[in-house]
């Protein structure tokens, strides 16, 4: 739908938090596939994974289609630098 109406698709701020959230997880994979091992918490990673994916795709969206709303008057390495200073902080 996003590229169907030129538009991102989730919040600004949603997207950030979720994508923090799913990589912080994914970034975990030895303790959830090794320490804490259980068939349920295994398949959420994977699924984590895809959902990052469309995170990504998400901010593919807002820095082509919102970047002149979200980030006004910036350059996209402004905007891409913006957002990777607020994923960072989230």
């Amino acid at each position: 739908m996003g590229f169907r109406h030129r538009t991102h698709s989730i919040p600004l701020a949603a997207n950030l938090r979720n994508f923090a959230h799913d990589t912080t997880y994914i970034v975990q994979f030895h303790r959830w596939f090794y320490e804490d091992h259980f068939w349920f918490v295994n398949a959420f990673w994977f699924a984590l994974v895809v959902f990052a994916c469309c995170e990504l795709v998400v901010m593919a969206q807002i820095m082509r289609f919102s970047r002149d709303d979200l980030f006004p008057g910036r350059t996209l390495p402004e905007a891409i630098a913006t957002y990777a200073f607020l994923q960072l902080f989230i």
